[in-house]
C-alpha cells in the first residue's frame, strides 16, 4: 500500500494550509512532524517555544482525530 506523507515543518496550522489541501488530495496521507535533537537538545525542556510546539500538535492531533487520522 502506497504512503503519502505530508511534514509539518513550519506551517503548524490545520486551517487554511495550502501545503496540506494539496497534499490531501492524493489517498492515504500521513501527517508528520519531526522535532531535530540538534535543536532540542540545546534547549531546557520546559522551554516556553517548546511547550508552544507541543500544544500546538495536541490541538492538531485532537481535530484529526474526528477524521480517523492523527500525528
Amino acid at each position: 500500500m502506497k504512503v503519502n506523507i505530508f511534514w509539518f515543518r513550519r506551517d503548524l496550522r490545520l486551517h487554511d494550509n495550502t501545503a496540506l489541501n494539496a497534499a490531501l488530495n492524493y489517498p492515504n496521507v500521513k501527517p508528520i512532524f519531526i522535532f531535530d535533537k540538534c535543536i532540542t537538545q540545546k534547549l531546557k525542556r520546559d522551554d516556553p517555544r517548546l511547550s508552544f510546539i507541543f500544544s500546538l500538535l495536541k490541538n492538531i492531533q485532537n481535530q484529526l482525530k474526528k477524521y480517523n487520522s492523527g500525528i
